[in-house]
Order: C-alpha cells, then sequence, then structure tokens
C-alpha cells in the first residue's frame, strides 16, 4: 500500500515537469525500490527511436502497479540493439549493469534506477534542449532521493550527469579521477549535499559505450567508492 501512495505521488511529481506524455522512461526498475535503499543509479536518458518506442513515463509507471514489486529493466526488458531483439536481461548494457552492480554487492532488483532525463532520443546528440529538460526532471530527482534515502548516486550516463548534480548541490571534497582503462576515459569520485542530505557520487563512462564489466579493477574502486 505505502509503494502504490509512492508510485501516485512519482506521477504526480512527473506530471509536473510537463513529460509526462512525451515518448521515454522515468523507472527503470520496479515500485520495490521506491523505499529506503543503498544506491540510486542515473543514466543519461532512454535510447532508442522515439517514433518505434513511444511509450510515455506516465504510462510506465502506471504499469509498473501491476508488475511484480522486483520488476527490473535492466533483467527484464526486452531490448532491440541495432534494431534486433534480445533475450530478456542480455542487450549489452543490461549485462554491464548487472555486472557492475554484482561486483559491487548490490542485487540489480534492488537498486532503484532513473535516468537524469526522461525523454528518449537516437543518441544524446538528437536530443534537443538536453539543459532545459535535465532541470525539469531535477524535482523528480529530488523527490526520489527523498524517498530512497540512498547513501550513493552512482551515474552511469557519463560525465554529464556528474557534471550536473555537482551543479545542483554543494561539493563537499576534490574530484577524484580512476583511469577507466579505455583511451583517456576517466571515472569520477565525490562527495555532495542536495537539500539536507549528503551523498557519495560516483560517475562511470556512458555504459553503452564501455564494457565496465571488461575492468574488474574499476569495479573494486567503485565500490570502495560507494562505501557499501
Amino acid at each position: 500500500m505505502m509503494q502504490n501512495s509512492r508510485l501516485s505521488s512519482l506521477i504526480t511529481k512527473l506530471e509536473a515537469t510537463g513529460l509526462a506524455d512525451q515518448p521515454g522512461r522515468l523507472l527503470y526498475s520496479g515500485i520495490g525500490t521506491l523505499a529506503p535503499g543503498k544506491v540510486y543509479m542515473l543514466g543519461y536518458n532512454p535510447g532508442g527511436d522515439p517514433e518505434a518506442e513511444n511509450d510515455s513515463p506516465k504510462a510506465h509507471l502506471a504499469r509498473l502497479a501491476s508488475l511484480r514489486p522486483d520488476w527490473n529493466e535492466y533483467m527484464d526488458g526486452v531490448w532491440y540493439p541495432g534494431g534486433r531483439a534480445c533475450p530478456a536481461g542480455e542487450a549489452p548494457l543490461q549485462r554491464r549493469v548487472q555486472s557492475l552492480l554484482g561486483g559491487v554487492g548490490l542485487p540489480t532488483r534492488s537498486v532503484l534506477a532513473s535516468n537524469l532525463i526522461f525523454v528518449r532520443s537516437r543518441d544524446q546528440a538528437r536530443l534537443a534542449q538536453a539543459s532545459r529538460l535535465a532541470e525539469q526532471c531535477w524535482a523528480v530527482h529530488k523527490f526520489l532521493l527523498e524517498q530512497a534515502q540512498p547513501q550513493s548516486i552512482l551515474s552511469i550516463g557519463g560525465g554529464k550527469v556528474f557534471d550536473f548534480i555537482v551543479a545542483h548541490g554543494t561539493k563537499l571534497s576534490s574530484i577524484e579521477q580512476h583511469a577507466a582503462g579505455h583511451g583517456g576515459w576517466k571515472c569520477q569520485a565525490t562527495r555532495v549535499t542536495i537539500g539536507n542530505r549528503t551523498f557519495n557520487l560516483v560517475s562511470l563512462p556512458h555504459l553503452s559505450r564501455y564494457a565496465v564489466d571488461r575492468h574488474p579493477d574499476v569495479i573494486t574502486w567503485v565500490k570502495t567508492k560507494l562505501a557499501l
């Protein structure tokens, strides 16, 4: 009952953004994660063709009430990378998320997961007015942070997510960088206060391009920075 109440409040917050009926997705985890947890995980924005995959964040949230509380897009979703259907949970990005969370000691189904921006686009370059959209979505993220009360925020959407969160909070420590093991890409970590709560903030290169499952040393570093 409490989870359904939180879901209803989340839908109300989403409607206030003006993005509720755009093609996209808000939650990638089930309504069972609308409760205190250790980590809030954020990508950048939903990928895919917004014309072919035109389901809206509001419609998807409404459907979550009929799914099991631990339903998870990274475990149960059927994705179409390159236009080909993969078995549920077997697309490359899904497997990378599973490897990352399992490697830091978290069941994938237990982690509250979303994207900084809820609107779908084929890639970041085709997402018009991204800065404005991120600002519109931020009130929803603050609500989710209040519900989950995590000790850490984990960005799997690259430096843009990290930079946005740092800019909308108070940075409490210098930014630590760690080699991602792929070209010049870097992982980042700091501590940040948002509202009256302080979080560990850890960022990886975007997992649609970065195969974190091939870098166990990075996963070990992430676990240390999340302080799990």
